[in-house]
């Protein structure tokens, strides 16, 4: 049973896998969020067929894409291809396999995150994304996080890792924060960080 009124902290469509911070502290979500704060995320990024250093060089300093309100140029970020394939879980349901077009991997590290971003990026440049699955944020790591696993961390060591300064958590006159239960208990002013590797996994009541 997950407690009322706790929330993810950013977003993960429902293709994507990876780092997910859990909370019911509000405060967290314009600390970390507000683009002025420009806060790194990390991805691992599968696509299709085998990018080139072009294409990296496209993405790591701007490329543009579509949103709801427009065309938008994103920001210079950091793009590396990698000589191999990342150790991560198999993911659930596989991707796409053709056996003519081979595919490659990624890394990305930005600041921003508007909707289905990384995704518009390598297609700008021709890549369409097979899997994105995020890793990092700031210096919180996935590591070994099985999917649909979590673990519980508390404020304090959050903000640490986060880069976060006390002051930019603006405390909400509101009610009293309640302890976190996704899956297992947790101490109130605690965050949990839990691994969304398979869309499709329920919560346990």
């Amino acid at each position: 049973m997950v407690e009322k009124d706790v929330y993810p902290i950013g977003r993960l469509d429902k293709d994507s896998e990876g780092l997910t911070i859990l909370t019911n502290d509000t405060s967290f979500n314009a600390a970390l969020l507000h683009p002025t704060n420009k806060h790194k995320r990390t991805y691992m990024v599968q696509v299709d067929n085998d990018i080139n250093e072009k294409s990296i060089q496209q993405i790591s300093q701007g490329v543009e894409i579509k949103l709801d309100n427009g065309t938008y140029k994103t920001r210079p970020c950091i793009v590396k291809k990698l000589q191999k394939p990342p150790v991560l879980p198999e993911r659930n349901p596989p991707v796409r396999f053709r056996q003519n077009i081979p595919t490659s991997w990624a890394l990305i590290e930005l600041t921003e995150g508007k909707n289905r971003q990384v995704r518009k990026m390598f297609a700008a440049v021709g890549f369409p994304v097979l899997r994105l699955v995020r890793v990092q944020i700031e210096d919180l790591k996935l590591g070994k996080l099985e999917p649909g696993k979590h673990y519980t961390i508390q404020k304090e060591e959050l903000i640490k890792l986060l880069h976060i300064t006390p002051e930019s958590l603006k405390p909400k006159a509101a009610r009293k924060p309640h302890p976190l239960k996704i899956k297992a208990k947790a101490k109130p002013n605690s965050a949990k960080t839990s691994s969304k590797f398979n869309p499709n996994i329920k919560k346990k009541k």
